[in-house]
């Protein structure tokens, strides 16, 4: 009898873990991304368009463009040497310096890709 009330015990607490997981994944994945929800496009010339690559380099294949005028760019997490909180604290040339080096993983119109950061200020959610 002992065995199996382990037995049960151990499935019991497997699934407790397993939901509480689920409960606190999103929250966690949000602490990764950083930054805000929602981005804007801005510094880009009307007749470009901002570049939407596959991979985070301006040499990887490109799976579409956002407007210069873009809004409401989902923010997907961006790769840089600083977090974002450290970026907040930088100014100046420090802050632009950081973000010519930083690529943002971004959802628009279907369209999913990475981006220069340096091409990004916050925004809010397309309307």
């Amino acid at each position: 009898m002992g065995a199996v009330t382990h037995r049960a015990t151990m499935a019991a607490a497997k699934r407790i873990a397993f939901l509480l997981l689920l409960y606190f994944a999103p929250a966690a994945l949000h602490a990764e991304t950083g930054g805000p929800d929602y981005w804007a496009v801005s510094g880009v010339k009307q007749s470009s368009g901002l570049a939407i690559h596959v991979k985070p380099s301006v040499k990887a294949p490109l799976a579409g463009k956002a407007p210069y005028d873009a809004r409401g760019l989902r923010n997907l997490g961006c790769k840089e040497k600083a977090s974002f909180s450290d970026w907040l604290k930088l100014h100046g040339a420090a802050r632009r310096a950081a973000g010519r080096n930083r690529w943002c993983h971004i959802r628009y119109h279907g369209i999913e890709g990475w981006v220069r950061g340096r091409y990004l200020v916050e925004d809010s959610p397309a309307k």
